[in-house]
């Protein structure tokens, strides 16, 4: 009798990797990282490793890395990601350690979404792309006849020019003024949008006019960026 007990203390009942208590958990944790709460992203990630499921926690911490902090540091970014993956190699037990790690660190990154609002303003152009034709260079031409066939231009070998940046368009014609990516107000992303912004302007040969926007994705109201 008493084995029995000892057996019933150990087993998570309140976790069922098959039942709906699975996903509430995995939410909490993403939600709680989200929130900047890293204690109760650490409980709940014990939780989910208790369970064994090392998989979808290191899922939910990729998604977080980008999802969460993206531009805003990078840098940590891509640390989460690297001890994701190494937790994956070890495996459990060891590898709570890594997934733990990843998620301090990810709960007190600084965040931004940026590159979620980026990539959500040029969906929305490239819903009609026949819209916006590309410059003739762009095409594929390697294969035989491509030039007589499709119009298919030359592009410009960069490594030949000056900076190793060549001063072509390649937005197409209508689209060219128009900055998808609007930066987080921190040093990072700061230093980023100089780049981008120099960018421009050497290959267009043009004024940078920040583009604003009338709406952006709404995280918790849309299910997904299609």
């Amino acid at each position: 009798m008493k084995d029995i007990e000892d057996f019933a203390r150990n087993q998570h009942f309140a976790f069922d990797k098959d039942a709906t208590k699975h996903y509430d958990y995995l939410s909490a944790f993403q939600d709680s990282i989200e929130g900047s709460d890293a204690d109760a992203a650490l409980y709940y990630l014990a939780v989910i490793l208790k369970s064994g499921d090392l998989e979808s926690v290191v899922r939910r911490l990729k998604d977080s890395a980008a999802l969460d902090v993206g531009l805003a540091d990078p840098a940590r970014a891509t640390q989460v990601i690297a001890l994701a993956n190494t937790a994956l190699e070890i495996g459990l037990p060891r590898a709570s350690t890594h997934v733990a790690m990843a998620t301090i660190l990810l709960a007190v990154a600084p965040r931004y979404d940026s590159a979620m609002q980026a990539y959500y303003q040029a969906a929305k152009d490239a819903e009609h792309p026949t819209n916006h034709p590309m410059p003739k260079y762009l095409q594929d031409s390697h294969y035989q006849g491509a030039a007589k066939l499709r119009g298919a231009g030359v592009m410009q070998n960069m490594f030949d020019l000056p900076h190793k940046i060549a001063r072509q368009e390649y937005l197409p014609k209508n689209l060219v003024g128009k900055h998808y990516y609007v930066p987080a107000p921190n040093q990072a992303e700061q230093k980023f949008y100089a780049q981008y912004q120099a960018l421009f302007k050497y290959i267009y040969q043009q004024p940078f006019v920040p583009t604003e926007f009338a709406d952006h994705f709404e995280h918790f109201t849309s299910s997904h960026i299609k």
